[in-house]
């Protein structure tokens, strides 16, 4: 594997810091060892913008937060 992003550590890693329930979280874990590389490619593209969604989440209710306090 080419790619030290797509190995087990470090795809399990960053599910474990995304806001997703725990089953899913324990899915996901559970199916790495059994996946490719495009499959890899596939998860961390989806995690990435499980990501960037939660950041944004994130930055909204922050800014509800700030106007809702003025």
């Amino acid at each position: 594997m080419a790619n030290p992003l797509l190995t087990n550590n470090n795809l399990k890693n960053f599910i474990e810091t995304l806001k997703l329930a725990d089953e899913q979280k324990k899915f996901l874990i559970d199916e790495l060892p059994q996946m490719d590389v495009k499959e890899r490619m596939e998860l961390l593209e989806t995690l990435e913008k499980v990501y960037l969604l939660n950041e944004e989440e994130k930055e909204a209710l922050k800014k509800i937060k700030d106007n809702w306090q003025k």
